[in-house]
């Protein structure tokens, strides 16, 4: 069995092979460039061309009367036959890379994010409001933490594991209804903090995240007061299904859990945050050609259980709806340079994102104020926007709006997004 040899720098070198007698050896050049992509390291062809150096380790051959020296045979059956070698070790990142190609992580190492090489999926919502009446017919406004109850797969995230840490912020015109008879609303500002770590060789993973909402206060007991309020726990379980070349499949689901504030209104009223949100998801990731990508995303969130409204004597339950979700993205890579010291990357991506209702919105009656869901939902908004790379950084400028204007929850969204992979 052939033993290798190999000698590299950072800068450029060359790898060496020899049988035990030290008589032949292979050598080919590898050049370094952030690595290169090695096809082998013995032969990699995109750098150099295989030199067969012909040598000897037995006593050199008599000279002739002449003189002359007779070089050894070369051995036809060695050069006719690529050497194999079964652990190749060498100080070359190239070969390394090669070498350990087989056993890397299903999941995706690229800096972009997405697995195999496609950023994160962007986003579009702002929560989908559901609003309060005061004392019968009098002014409608959506409640606090619309934003920040409910889970969309969407919002950053990619249907295949993944370990990074993220930051998300969401500027929304138009989310929040001041009073629907007189057509005024306001902003809604949200901001996600969040990680995300594999297990299982990266088959797995499972992610947690913070809501942050700038909107109503939970406290509107005196008055329609801004304020800034801590959102629903939000986790997510995400596994992958299949691994292809060009094509990954990833499923799971999304756990929100009620730990924002309460609500507080006037007149006494008081809800109550206790719905869960569980929402199963199938989603993929498709790299047809080099420099382009697909993902979509299916997804139902369930609102488990409902929101116990009290006022006074009375108590009644509001029940949130069950929303369905699709997404579809797509997007291509317009400059690429692993070698490049500023960026490494950019690319462009535009979204498709529509949700609808499963069920009515409810609408509570033991009470004196009035508390109802949107009642049927069935929305088409669009996002567009850029991905900067850098090493295993990337940051993301977009925005999104609605393409159905009547039944919209929001005029316009600028979002901004941080991810670090490790």
């Amino acid at each position: 069995m052939l033993q290798l040899m190999a000698v590299a720098s950072l800068s450029g070198g060359s790898v060496m092979a020899a049988d035990g007698t030290d008589a032949r050896l292979v050598a080919a050049t590898v050049q370094d460039c952030c690595p290169p992509a090695v096809t082998s390291p013995c032969y990699p062809s995109e750098y150099a061309s295989p030199m067969i150096i012909e040598g000897t380790a037995e006593p050199a051959a008599p000279a002739t009367e002449s003189g002359a020296v007779t070089a050894p045979t070369p051995d036809p059956s060695f050069q006719s036959e690529a050497p194999t070698f079964d652990a190749p070790l060498t100080a070359n990142t190239a070969a390394n890379n090669f070498a350990a190609a087989g056993a890397t992580s299903l999941a995706s190492t690229t800096a972009s994010g997405g697995g195999l090489d496609a950023p994160n999926m962007l986003g579009d919502s702002p929560g989908y409001g559901t609003t309060i009446t005061i004392s019968g017919p009098g002014t409608i406004y959506t409640i606090p933490n619309t934003a920040t109850r409910r889970f969309k797969f969407t919002e950053n995230i990619s249907p295949i594991p993944q370990d990074r840490v993220f930051y998300s912020y969401s500027h929304f015109d138009g989310a929040l209804t001041v009073d629907q008879a007189a057509g005024t609303s306001t902003y809604l500002d949200r901001h996600l903090f969040g990680g995300e770590k594999t297990f299982i060789d990266g088959l797995f993973s499972i992610e947690l995240r913070l809501a942050v909402s700038d909107g109503f206060a939970s406290d509107l007991s005196t008055a329609l007061d801004r304020g800034g309020e801590f959102g629903n726990i939000q986790l997510a379980f995400k596994s992958l299904l299949y691994s292809g070349d060009s094509c990954l499949v990833g499923g799971g689901m999304t756990l929100t859990l009620p730990t924002a504030d309460d609500l507080q209104f006037a007149g006494g009223m008081e809800m109550e945050n206790e719905t869960v949100f569980l929402a199963p998801y199938l989603g993929f990731v498709s790299t047809p050609t080099e420099n382009t990508f697909l993902q979509g995303v299916t997804q139902i969130d369930f609102a488990l259980g409902g929101d116990t409204i009290t006022q006074g004597g009375a108590e009644d339950v509001f029940q949130e709806q069950h929303l369905f979700y699709t997404s579809l993205s797509a997007g291509a890579w317009l400059y690429r340079d692993d070698c490049s010291t500023l960026v490494n990357g950019v690319a462009a991506m535009t979204e498709l994102h529509y949700t609808t209702a499963l069920n009515d919105g409810d609408t509570t009656t033991a009470t004196a104020n009035i508390i109802s869901g949107p009642g049927s939902i069935d929305l088409l908004n669009t996002t567009a926007g850029f991905v900067i790379n850098k090493g295993l950084t990337n940051i993301r400028v977009a925005g999104s709006v609605p393409l159905d204007w009547d039944d919209r929850f929001y005029d316009s969204e600028f979002q901004v997004q941080i991810n670090r992979r490790f």
